[in-house]
């Protein structure tokens, strides 16, 4: 069951969402909590959320149980396939790329990403407790900070 502050975390994502936002930075070291607001806000906007991790590659965000796609675990390859194959996400969460992102094809892999989602109405969120690379700092970016977690 979610607590008053988990969904006003949603509530304020969803709106940022909404607002046509093609950015929000996540920072926080509460991977979970934050994830769980992302799925929320998702699962009002559209139902369709896509999320990278450099372990598991790209998946669906929404199922309980998902198969990564295969070979999305790269950073650039996640990210293109993220950019240019997955046109159904209107959410697409990037767990800790900041760190990859100090790498010239990676960044450039991301900014289309961003270009991406704007343009089919969607939002880019990224889930990092990093500081920013240049990559991210000059990015068109709004952060969220969640609520103290339960």
């Amino acid at each position: 069951m979610a607590t008053p502050d988990h969904q006003t975390d949603s509530h304020r994502f969803e709106r940022l969402c909404r607002a046509g936002r093609p950015l929000v930075v996540v920072r926080t070291f509460e991977e979970d909590e934050a994830l769980q607001v992302v799925r929320d806000a998702s699962m009002s906007l559209s139902g369709k959320l896509a999320i990278w991790t450099v372990l598991s590659g790209v998946f669906d965000g929404i199922l309980d149980r998902p198969n990564p796609i295969p070979d999305t675990t790269a950073p650039l390859a996640g990210l293109h396939h993220l950019a240019y194959t997955d046109r159904e996400a209107s959410i697409a969460c990037l767990v800790d790329v900041a760190p990859p992102l100090d790498e010239p094809r990676v960044s450039r892999a991301f900014r289309d990403l961003v270009a991406s989602t704007r343009r089919r109405g969607g939002t880019a969120v990224v889930v990092d407790h990093s500081p920013s690379p240049p990559a991210l700092a000059r990015a068109p970016a709004v952060g969220f900070e969640p609520r103290s977690p339960r």
